[in-house]
């Protein structure tokens, strides 16, 4: 029910009520600026602005690295976005801008890390990541929860289908880069309950291995044997209202990840805290973002 279209349409819609809870605040402090009721409906109508209106438009860039200590290989810089959830909160307005804000930093590739829809109409569906054709360079994705029917409407081979002219889906697939030596195997998402383990027996022990998975808990599933040197995951949305410990309790992980670097079974980990929303449309002190890491060797 929280996560159902017509119930985050309902929520988008009646937030914009606040505006007028802020200008009543407002007004009876003009009267009586010595109500303690309106200082505290004033500041936190404030507080509900600033986290609906403004950090929600806001795209940070978070600049990473990470150093291979394993193989010698040529570096690069990856593009590393997560949780856009395209449909009830977010549109091809806000993509564009994400879209140019890549550009911008001249990645070598971009790795979106699943949640690529939340509730889209049938009409969004297939118009809404045209503009993502507009990045210069190959993008790989996995598909996550929301993309798989948990929660959502949209079946998961459809999302897939839809997302095929514009980038590589690389659910249970590798994607080579060659001349860096690099392997990136992609898994779907654990929810859909269909990740084909057996890949990682095709791991080359020569090559840089890096995985991407919507949910970073499937970095504790992979063994230690594995020559995985790095896992790219988002899905937490960084608890998206930062109130801890209530946000850490809303984390929907069955370990303790949050946003950034973790290590897993001797491996890094990095989680991204993504650049949409879900059930409120609201972030706080956790804006939207895009990863750029550059990879090298030590």
């Amino acid at each position: 029910m929280l996560t159902s279209r017509w119930f985050q349409l309902l929520v988008f819609y009646l937030s914009y009520l606040i505006v007028l809870v802020f200008a009543g605040a407002f007004y009876c402090l003009s009267e009586d600026g010595n109500s303690i009721g309106a200082w505290i409906v004033f500041f936190l109508s404030l507080w509900f602005l600033y986290a609906r209106f403004i950090e929600t438009k806001l795209i940070k860039i978070r600049r990473e690295k990470f150093q291979n200590e394993r193989i010698q290989m040529k570096g690069f810089r990856v593009a590393l976005i997560s949780d856009l959830h395209m449909g009830v909160f977010k549109g091809e307005k806000f993509l564009k801008r994400v879209v140019k804000k890549i550009n911008s930093e001249k990645p070598d590739f971009v790795i979106i890390a699943g949640d690529l829809i939340n509730e889209p109409s049938n009409e969004q569906l297939f118009s809404i990541f045209r503009c993502i054709k507009d990045i210069n360079v190959p993008i790989m994705a996995v598909t996550g929860n929301h993309d798989c029917r948990m929660p959502g409407t949209v079946p998961v081979e459809e999302v897939r289908e839809v997302l095929k002219p514009f980038l590589l889906v690389i659910d249970n697939d590798f994607a080579y880069l060659n001349s860096r030596k690099t392997a990136i195997l992609g898994f779907s998402d654990l929810d859909e309950n269909k990740i084909k383990w057996e890949l990682l027996d095709n791991l080359r022990k020569d090559y840089l291995n890096i995985v991407v998975a919507h949910n970073p808990d499937t970095a504790y599933l992979i063994k230690e044997k594995y020559p995985v040197d790095l896992v790219l995951a988002g899905h937490t949305h960084g608890g998206q209202i930062f109130l801890p410990p209530l946000s850490d309790f809303l984390i929907p992980c069955k370990n303790k990840f949050r946003r950034g670097w973790y290590q897993v079974n001797g491996r890094s980990v990095y989680v991204s805290s993504g650049l949409g929303e879900v059930i409120l449309p609201m972030r706080f002190l956790l804006p939207p973002e895009i990863v750029i890491m550059d990879i090298q060797s030590k």
